[in-house]
């Protein structure tokens, strides 16, 4: 058979043949290099033909296939794997036969790769050209692409950048192996961020100092000031020590006592002698101490105490000279009639409503109040939506803390105008902020990771 040619018959007379050198005398026909390219990177998988008998085992379903005359394929898989044919014949566009016929049926599990001829190029300089492909390497015995997803971060596969020792195995390098510190020096400064993998320690705005919350002092506070209630029936809401003064001294009480009117009948009147004594002692203990001690004349407590027995009683300690006065035949004979007292006298001591009244001016950094508490029995919350909570926020007023709870387990973001304050998880916690309304404003809700629809979603916004 002649070469260019299919068979052994030539269709027309070849004159000439072309040779080029291979070496010192030595000459050789011209051939054209072609090699195989793949049409594509993954395998094709082959078709069922109904009632397809063994004679025509050479003919491969494939619908829409891409292949024409010339082209090869090569079996990957099955049990005709490492096979190579040339197509030569085209059915139609779902059919091809291949070059001779196998001994057994193609099947889908007999995948191919699809191979086309292409002629092989140099460059001027005689080198291959070539185009680089991907970045591989070996995981775990098989090829691994490098990829860099900026849109899907989850579909990443970086390469690996790794210290091993001298037996194989990894080195973990922590900061302190490797020198780093932290600088919050100079124009650009380093960032960290203090949390406990749930909620992270906040900043306040204004003074840059951190969010603290103390909910033992709170609850201290809370229950003082439920306890402080007044003898006409006030609350006072906010309680300090620096507001007290010394007007509630015992010799502060007992100088608005000897101011009273009353006669010397009354118990009074018999405080009103326990306060002229002309001892130093300014606190309750003392003056109780004095006159369950004072051995004096009748111008001391010691004689006046003996008046208040009116006999030759042995009563010598406070509680009983305090039974002695309330058995007085006076109408004050209750602590709330003896205060009432004290409030009714118009001298200059401070009365219980003005203490509160001081109290309230100092202390209102210490007690929070709730200004709204909302309920929601089912409520909707997307990552792509606020959902506002309760009404607007009164211009100037202070919030301080946002108390959230709820049945989901969910994760949920708190914002405040569109600013994050906080993240709620696992059924609700409190957050402590330091906001303030200006009448436009409101607190607000989103999902977290995913959509979610909370249960019985209770939030308490507090002042």
């Amino acid at each position: 058979m002649k070469k260019g040619y299919p068979s052994d018959q030539a269709t027309g007379k070849q004159k000439y043949g072309t040779l080029q050198p291979l070496g010192a005398g030595r000459y050789g026909s011209d051939v054209t290099s072609k090699a195989l390219s793949e049409l594509q990177i993954a395998d094709f998988v082959p078709e069922v033909i109904p009632n397809q008998l063994l004679s025509d085992s050479n003919i491969i379903q494939l619908t829409a296939h891409p292949f024409r005359v010339g082209d090869a394929i090569r079996i990957n898989a099955g049990s005709l794997s490492g096979m190579e044919a040339h197509i030569v014949e085209i059915i139609d566009a779902n059919q091809f036969k291949i070059g001779f016929k196998p001994s057994v049926l193609i099947t889908p599990a007999d995948t191919f790769a699809g191979l086309r001829p292409t002629t092989i190029q140099v460059a001027p300089d005689g080198s291959l050209v070539t185009t680089a492909g991907p970045v591989l390497y070996v995981k775990d015995g098989l090829n691994q692409e490098v990829t860099r997803d900026t849109a899907v971060p989850s579909n990443n596969a970086p390469l690996p950048v790794e210290i091993i020792g001298a037996a194989g195995q990894d080195i973990n390098i922590t900061a302190g192996d490797l020198n780093v510190q932290l600088s919050h020096t100079g124009a650009t400064p380093d960032s960290t961020r203090i949390g406990d993998g749930v909620t992270e320690l906040g900043i306040l705005p204004v003074t840059k100092e951190a969010k603290v919350s103390d909910a033992e002092a709170l609850i201290q506070l809370t229950a003082l000031a439920a306890s402080a209630v007044s003898i006409d029936g006030k609350v006072a809401t906010e309680v300090t020590l620096a507001t007290l003064g010394t007007e509630v001294t015992a010799a502060a009480i007992l100088a608005k006592l000897s101011a009273d009117p009353s006669t010397e009948t009354t118990s009074a009147a018999i405080l009103a002698k326990i306060s002229a004594d002309a001892s130093t002692e300014t606190t309750l203990a003392a003056v109780l101490a004095k006159l369950s001690a004072d051995p004096s004349t009748e111008t001391t407590s010691a004689a006046i105490l003996a008046k208040i027995s009116a006999d030759a009683s042995t009563e010598t300690t406070s509680a009983a000279i305090l039974a002695k006065i309330s058995a007085d035949a006076s109408t004050e004979t209750t602590l709330a009639a003896v205060l009432a007292k004290i409030i009714a006298a118009p001298a200059t001591e401070a009365k219980q409503d003005d203490i509160i009244t001081a109290l309230g001016a100092s202390s209102s950094a210490n007690v929070r109040e709730i200004e709204e508490s909302v309920f929601v029995a089912s409520q909707p919350l997307t990552t792509g939506g606020l959902v506002g909570i309760g009404t607007i926020i009164p211009a100037a007023m202070v919030i301080r803390e946002i108390e959230i709870a709820y049945k989901d387990g969910a994760t949920l973001l708190a914002l405040f105008d569109g600013v994050p304050v906080g993240m709620v998880t696992q059924g609700g916690n409190k957050i402590p902020v330091n906001l303030l309304g200006d009448g436009v404003k409101r607190i607000q809700l989103q999902a977290v990771g995913a959509d979610v629809t909370v249960a019985d979603l209770m939030v308490n916004i507090i002042k």
